[in-house]
């Protein structure tokens, strides 16, 4: 399936409730399966963010008024592709065919999806070879505490005392 055609899929998903287990559950797979591979780099917080703002609407009017904020998001400098390639081709067209209460619902439903397996994809990420933290954050936590207690060494000779 191309990205066009997985981008599709998921609007559709994104505006129905699945009826039956088996629909249910082939629509939670399509939904990780996307989140797993095309929002690995959109931090918790700009999930976070989105999921609050849709959260807090009462009215599919009120919809519309995030796409501004999506849109701000995604023109930052230094803003990852992922995030104005995968957030945005997906949530504005939705956001502009939410026209009902049951597609309103239906569409928080698919947004607490994603913010649940986001959550899950970044708490799970693959550690290296030995199963522990990054040799770069050992060595700048190395350099951090090497740094500190240089300045206390610089720090004891100030005044005149030795």
């Amino acid at each position: 399936m191309t990205y066009e055609e997985r981008i599709q899929r998921l609007i559709s998903l994104a505006l129905e409730i699945p009826e039956g287990w088996g629909n249910k559950k082939s629509y939670l797979t399509d939904i990780e399966d996307y989140v797993k591979h095309n929002l690995a780099k959109v931090t918790a917080s700009q999930i976070r963010n989105l999921f609050n703002a849709i959260d807090q609407k009462k009215k599919t009017e009120e919809l519309i008024m995030i796409i501004p904020d999506l849109k701000y998001a995604a023109g930052k400098r230094g803003t990852d592709e992922a995030l104005k390639r995968s957030l945005i081709h997906l949530y504005i067209p939705v956001l502009e065919k939410v026209n009902s209460e049951v597609k309103l619902e239906a569409f928080k439903n698919f947004n607490k999806a994603i913010l649940c397996f986001h959550k899950y994809y970044e708490n799970n990420k693959p550690k290296n070879n030995h199963g522990t933290k990054s040799k770069n954050y050992n060595q700048r936590k190395n350099s951090n505490k090497n740094r500190s207690s240089h300045r206390g060494k610089q720090g004891s000779n100030r005044g005149g005392r030795t």
